[in-house]
C-alpha cells in the first residue's frame, strides 16, 4: 500500500510541476492588470493638480517603467523556471538574515 502511495504522490508532484509555470504565469497577468488599473485610475489625479512636469515627460516615464516592469517580470518568470530549492535559497538566506538582525536587535 506504501508504494501505491509513492507512485500516486509523485505522480501528483510531477503534475503540479507543469501547473506551476502556468500558475506563475497567471499570477504575473494578474498583478499586471491590477497594477494598469491602478495607473489608470490615478492618472487623471495627477493630471489635475496641475503638475509642474510635463506632459510628455510623464508619458515617457510611464512607458519606461512598463518596459522595466515587463523585464523583471521576464526574468523572475526565468529564474522561477530553476528547481524549486534553488530558486527560494536567496528567498531562504533574506529571511534568516532579516530574522537573525531582529533577534539580535531584540535582545540589545
Amino acid at each position: 500500500m506504501s508504494l501505491a502511495y509513492l507512485i500516486n504522490a509523485n505522480m501528483r508532484w510531477s503534475i503540479a510541476c507543469n501547473k506551476r509555470a502556468a500558475w506563475e504565469r497567471f499570477s504575473f497577468l494578474l498583478a499586471t492588470t491590477i497594477i494598469l488599473a491602478a495607473g489608470t485610475l490615478e492618472a487623471p489625479k495627477l493630471l489635475r493638480l496641475g503638475s509642474s512636469v510635463p506632459l510628455g515627460l510623464m508619458l515617457l516615464c510611464g512607458a519606461l517603467s512598463g518596459l522595466c516592469a515587463y523585464a523583471s517580470t521576464a526574468l523572475l518568470m526565468r529564474y522561477f523556471q530553476r528547481s524549486e530549492i534553488e530558486s527560494l535559497r536567496p528567498f531562504a538566506a533574506y529571511c534568516l538574515l532579516l530574522g537573525g538582525l531582529g533577534l539580535l536587535s531584540q535582545l540589545m
